[in-house]
């Protein structure tokens, strides 16, 4: 019988870089990559501060509730390229535990063009 991790309560704060057409309508994912496994794709549905999230120059924080990964090594953050406009240019993402915040350097556009950046593996680098 597989033993049971603990869970832990998370914050992921994204924020949507303030550039022209920068906010987008796709659905969202981040997963966290630890040295003890990892979380899945976690869908960022429901901003606790908007009703319209990834906008143009602001903040959207999410809440979930997480199996004890070990220490985070990577974040893998991606949208599944829907809706108009779903093109989008993402600051950066922190993640809050409750002893500790990372903090995660996006700072380019993630859409389907040439080249396609509709999910980005960013390192943890401390």
């Amino acid at each position: 019988m597989a033993e049971e991790r603990e869970t832990i309560k998370i914050q992921v704060i994204v924020r949507t870089k303030d550039t022209d057409c920068a906010g987008t309508d796709a659905n969202v994912f981040v997963t966290l990559i630890g040295e003890e496994g990892e979380t899945g794709k976690m869908e960022l549905k429901t901003s606790e501060n908007h009703l319209n999230k990834f906008e143009r120059g602001k903040i959207d924080i999410f809440h979930f509730e997480i199996e004890n990964i070990g220490t985070v090594t990577d974040m893998i953050i991606e949208h599944d390229n829907k809706g108009l406009g779903s093109s989008w240019c993402v600051d950066y993402v922190e993640i809050h535990f409750p002893d500790k915040a990372l903090h995660f350097d996006v700072d380019r556009w993630m859409e389907k063009g040439r080249v396609d950046t509709t999910q980005l593996k960013i390192a943890y680098s401390g």
